[in-house]
């Protein structure tokens, strides 16, 4: 018999930038979702998509990171995946992410629902390598989370993989045939603030070297925060990272490009920082209101960091010991070399880091520069100094070694690069042991879906 379980702290650990409303679980910034245990023979979960448009190029995308845990309780890693029923080499035909709408649907009880491949699960090498991927659609359908037949103890993580400026997602409840418990918090937390490569756009998958760059298209598919340096430093650490971040996000401009010389000063960082995640909550209730939704009286437009885990009671807050900051490449746009522009771009990043440190007391703070340009080097490496941060040079993507992700942006290795040194850092500055070492993020065969 399936019970429903709502998507609060009684069942489940909520991590990331959640947001509550009207009795659904938004997922907000990337890499914010649940986890629980259970030994359920089926889970299945009603989600929520908020679409921009019909093409599906900015559909959200959700991973689902099963591992199996024996009777010694420790995890269980060394199976194979099943083949599956498309091609039977463990592979689908097609990945999941570029099938069109309306395939993999069946219907039960009047309702879509989208099923999984045929294959065991977990996946095969534990709580690094998602095991299935998920684009959400438009509206409210059921998607299909787990099958475990046996009854096998299983670690379940629904995270997004996408960013908040694209289509928006909310778990509305989650039906499973046997309880769900929540998994234990983090000792280990760090926050990271950044842009695209903070997100991991263009990692999902390795650019061709013999593709045209000018003919790439935008997507989602090509969008995964679990491959960039910051997610893949968490995991090496064995901490629960936040990511606060924005693609073509800046301090004093987004990126613009070379025809234009006027800043583009939306939704800079500094204005989106006091918030857990405006946008989406703005996109939320403008959804909610006009299919009925009433929003209470007294209730405030959009929840400030200060008053986060009001809505969320039960929810521990998240207090990161070391937040992690990587903001500049898409600034440099603007600032083109000029002094004047360099020095505001200063400005700003002082003041964002002193805001941090008035909300993270305690908190270290490590500045990050170099991945995919240079220019602003100095700057960041003065504004950390100016601040008493830690700064950390990062080396400059190559290509050619390295590989090359989506719109030219960093690699899976690049990212991986990096993460490594940023786990070296927290060796040496705060004593912190390495606690695994997560999968290589394969940017070929990263889900087995």
């Amino acid at each position: 018999m399936m019970n429903n379980f709502d998507c609060t702290p009684e069942h489940m650990r909520l991590f990331g930038r959640t947001i509550p409303i009207a009795g659904a679980l938004f997922l907000g910034e990337s890499g914010s979702g649940v986890e629980f245990d259970t030994d359920a023979g089926q889970v299945r979960a009603q989600i929520l998509g908020i679409s921009f448009e019909l093409s599906g190029v900015c559909a959200a995308q959700l991973g689902v990171f099963v591992t199996e845990y024996g009777d010694d309780g420790q995890p269980v890693t060394e199976k194979e995946p099943e083949r599956t029923e498309e091609n039977g080499n463990g592979e689908g035909s097609e990945p999941e992410g570029r099938k069109e709408h309306g395939e993999n649907e069946g219907e039960e009880n009047g309702e879509v629902v989208h099923h999984a491949p045929i294959r065991i699960q977990p996946c095969p090498k534990g709580p690094y390598e998602a095991a299935k991927k998920i684009p959400v659609r438009r509206d409210v359908h059921t998607y299909e989370i787990v099958s475990n037949p046996e009854h096998k103890h299983l670690r379940v993580r629904i995270e997004k993989l996408t960013e908040s400026q694209y289509d928006k997602v909310a778990l509305s409840v989650l039906e499973a045939d046997a309880p769900l418990y929540p998994t234990p918090e983090y000792g280990r937390q760090i926050l990271f603030i950044g842009d695209s490569q903070c997100a991991g756009y263009g990692a999902a998958r390795t650019w061709d070297p013999n593709e045209n760059p000018a003919t790439y298209q935008f997507s989602t598919v090509d969008e995964d925060v679990t491959k960039s340096y910051a997610w893949q430093s968490a995991a090496i650490l064995g901490a629960q990272g936040e990511y606060f971040c924005e693609s073509g996000g800046g301090l004093i401009s987004r990126w613009i490009p070379p025809e234009t010389d006027i800043p583009d000063t939306n939704d800079l960082m500094l204005s989106l920082f006091p918030y857990v995640d405006k946008n989406t909550e703005k996109a939320a209730k403008l959804y909610l209101r006009s299919h009925g939704w009433k929003q209470p009286l007294g209730d405030y437009e959009y929840t400030t960091l200060e008053r986060r885990y009001e809505k969320e009671p039960g929810v521990t807050p998240f207090l990161p010991q070391l937040v992690v900051i990587y903001l500049g490449t898409n600034d440099v746009s603007f600032t083109r070399g000029i002094s004047v522009r360099e020095q505001h771009f200063v400005r700003r990043y002082i003041d964002l880091i002193n805001d941090v440190r008035k909300f993270y007391t305690g908190a270290r703070v490590l500045v990050l520069y170099g991945m995919m340009d240079q220019q602003l080097m100095e700057a960041c490496r003065y504004a950390a100094g100016y601040t008493g941060s830690d700064f950390l040079e990062l080396p400059l993507m190559n290509p050619a070694e390295e590989g090359i992700g989506c719109g030219q942006h960093p690699s899976p290795l690049t990212h991986r690069l990096a993460a490594e040194k940023i786990a070296d850092y927290a060796g040496e500055v705060l004593g912190w042991e390495r606690y695994a070492s997560p999968a290589f993020p394969d940017a070929d065969r990263y889900f087995l879906d």
